[in-house]
């Protein structure tokens, strides 16, 4: 029986003079990372609130109801008690850091709030037995809706009506309201400011992790990698990566239950690309490679600020055009609104 072999065919390294040309496959762009974020929803991180006690049966009686409920604070501090659960009847545990100008401080115990460290700070001064100050500091994203229906029913011991008191009498002088972005990270964004101020960066092996925009003890903007603070911290938590945009207002003296009339912080500045492509015209692509290079080491607003001018003008007209599509700060302030709603935080007709 004869047997067959099969050869292979020996490849041609000759060009093909069919003339057949394979189609060409159009370069595939990466996706753009910010096609998939959503407009964020802001929330308060912090609310410093002060009461001035202007009545004189109010100030008496307050004075002698903090003296009364505090005689009986719980021992040891916020942590150890944590631990310990030593807090069952309790309500409040003495702190030794005090704000200026006044006499006496608490951490105030909700039990519907497990980590102790968010437990609101009151702080309280007097004259000749009757109460003149009383500030309140605390995160209200942290102790959410029941903890601050628990705060309302311990200081409702203290002032009349509980947090209502607050909220008809107190002034704001400190308010956090931030953003999330969690699958952002710092080489994702730039802040590009309407305004020039005072910039700061912080950075860890070459990587920037912060970034602030206006003096510390006004009202400025700080930007930052919360993975990286969680990794220094040796406290990772999944729920607590990406970036964090801030707007710390010190500089306010708002009424608390005019909180919903807060004018929308956001309005100062934009959330950029971090690399956009170069302009058309005015500046050289050499001078557009240096900013940005620039940019990754000291921030955008200090990078521009460096260019002449007319370039300085035509740079910033060229990154408007690349404002990223979740930085839309009327859906933003109109969520802002609605959290409000949802948590009573400022509502006049809630807590009496």
């Amino acid at each position: 029986m004869a047997m067959i072999l099969k050869l292979p065919v020996p490849v041609s390294n000759k060009s093909n003079t069919s003339g057949y040309q394979a189609p060409k496959q159009p370069p595939q762009s990466p996706p753009d990372i910010h096609d998939y974020v959503s407009t964020p929803t802001p929330f308060i991180d912090r609310l410093c609130v002060v009461v001035k006690v202007s009545d004189v049966q109010d100030a008496v009686a307050i004075h002698s109801n903090i003296w009364t409920m505090t005689q009986a604070t719980a021992k040891g501090g916020a942590k150890e008690l944590t631990k310990t659960g030593g807090y069952e009847d309790q309500c409040f545990v003495p702190v030794g850091k005090k704000p200026g100008g006044y006499k006496r401080a608490w951490r105030i115990i909700l039990k519907s709030v497990p980590n102790s460290k968010f437990w609101p700070h009151l702080s309280y001064t007097y004259v000749d037995h009757m109460a003149s100050s009383l500030r309140i500091d605390f995160v209200p994203h942290d102790i959410g809706a029941q903890g601050l229906f628990e705060l309302h029913s311990i200081l409702s011991m203290i002032v009349p009506n509980g947090w209502d008191y607050f909220v008809c009498n107190g002034h704001i002088t400190r308010i956090d309201i931030s953003v999330d972005l969690p699958t952002l990270t710092m080489k994702n964004l730039h802040l590009l400011p309407k305004q020039a101020a005072t910039t700061k960066v912080w950075r860890s092996n070459g990587q920037l992790e912060t970034f602030q925009h206006g003096k510390t003890k006004g009202n400025h903007t700080v930007i930052y990698d919360r993975t990286a603070k969680r990794k220094a911290k040796g406290t990772m938590a999944p729920d607590k990566v990406g970036v964090r945009i801030e707007r710390r207002l010190a500089k306010t003296s708002i009424l608390l239950k005019h909180l919903d009339m807060l004018p929308c912080p956001y309005d100062d500045f934009s959330m950029v690309k971090r690399v956009p492509g170069p302009p058309a015209g005015g500046i050289k692509p050499y001078v557009w490679t240096l900013l940005l290079n620039s940019a990754e080491h000291i921030g955008l607003p200090a990078a521009l600020a460096l260019l002449p001018e007319d370039a300085r003008t035509v740079a910033r007209k060229h990154l408007t055009q690349h404002i990223v599509a979740w930085w839309n700060v009327e859906v933003m302030w109109d969520s802002w609104q609605h959290m409000l709603g949802d948590l009573k935080l400022a509502d006049t007709t809630a807590w009496a």
